[in-house]
């Protein structure tokens, strides 16, 4: 049997509302930013401001070169940048690499064998 979702405590001592969101006031319900986000943005300007249209260019023709010669590194880092990374795959097995066997039981048909 599935577990039942918890109703959230509606009361006044906890600061939230009816449908448990938190009340105006609770300091869980404001939207601070974070202040982090505002530090990485700011390093992410100044990279861009830094780097050109032009640099780029030249490091990706760069890693091109580099992939055409036969170095794996950058073949990947090209791949990766213009097809996306590929997804993981995870491949389960049993014991030496066999399929793991698998029993289903039916709780219904036991509950009926005991009576």
């Amino acid at each position: 049997m599935a577990k039942k979702a918890k109703k959230p405590n509606t009361d006044d001592k906890n600061g939230r509302e009816a449908n448990g969101r938190f009340k105006e006031g609770n300091v869980a319900a404001t939207n601070r930013p974070n202040p982090l986000d505002k530090k990485t943005n700011d390093l992410k300007a100044a990279v861009l401001a830094a780097v050109s249209h032009a640099d780029i260019k030249c490091i990706i023709k760069k890693q091109v070169e580099k992939a055409r010669g036969g170095n794996n590194e950058s073949a990947k880092i090209v791949l990766d940048r213009c097809l996306g990374r590929p997804k993981e795959v995870y491949e389960v097995g049993g014991k030496d690499g066999k399929p793991i066997q698998v029993s289903i039981v039916d709780f219904a048909k036991i509950n009926d064998d005991t009576k």
